[in-house]
């Protein structure tokens, strides 16, 4: 399995100079630095492929052991073609695991995305949480993932932004990744792939775990005050 994380956008809302995969969760401890750790573990370091685009430069100079692809359009796309930049370099017939670099997540939740479905390719959510900014699914009678984005009337509840495609299915995503727009997140990727039935999307609930996808000043506030609470005696 490779693992990708998407970390070129410029992360506008979250305000700030820092880029927002560096923003600290906790003393030394940041956004990317976290899912690094988890996916080295995982798949090991040299399997971890960045999208960079935005203040590419520091995020080099915080992790200079891995592995970069630059997505020239940063600017100017979204997830979708940063995602596609990376799954155009994969090489064999592995697996892939990609996030958005500023998502918050701990081993218990991506063990469960590992474990649950293994023969499917899979999808975090989590049914607990619908916010109207948030990306959001439906599904197939099946349970598989029908609609996915962040206009679902009837959602189930919220994407989380982390995902397992099978090797498989690797030719269909990136066939969609392709046809959509310069603007469109990869979740439309997903959802043109589901909505043909070329990939079956299983949904992996994990309303127990804490995962949060840090957009704004009040998310990275959670996020920081449940880490404190953590290490309180």
């Amino acid at each position: 399995m490779h693992a990708i994380i998407l970390a070129a956008g410029k992360g506008t809302r979250l305000g700030g100079d820092t880029p927002k995969p560096l923003v600290e969760i906790a003393p030394g401890r940041t956004l990317i630095g976290n899912q690094v750790d988890l996916y080295g573990q995982l798949v090991g370091r040299e399997r971890i492929i960045v999208v960079l685009g935005h203040r590419a430069m520091d995020i080099i100079e915080a992790h200079p052991d891995l592995m970069y692809v630059f997505n020239e359009r940063y600017a100017s796309t979204n997830t979708g073609k940063s995602l596609l930049c990376a799954i155009r370099k994969l090489s064999g017939d592995d697996d892939v695991l990609w996030s958005n670099g500023d998502v918050y997540l701990e081993e218990g939740t991506l063990r469960r995305l590992i474990d649950s479905s293994p023969e499917r390719s899979r999808i975090l959510v989590n049914t607990a949480r619908t916010a109207e900014e948030e990306v959001k699914y439906s599904v197939h009678g099946d349970g598989s993932i029908a609609e996915l984005s962040k206009a679902v009337s009837r959602p189930l509840g919220e994407a989380l932004g982390i995902q397992i495609i099978r090797a498989a299915d690797r030719p269909d995503l990136e066939r969609n990744l392709a046809a959509i727009d310069d603007h469109d997140y990869f979740e439309k990727a997903l959802e043109l792939a589901t909505i043909t039935r070329d990939l079956r999307l299983m949904p992996v609930d994990v309303r127990d775990e804490f995962c949060r996808e840090v957009d704004f000043p009040e998310d990275l506030e959670e996020v920081r005050n449940y880490l404190l609470e953590r290490v309180k005696p």
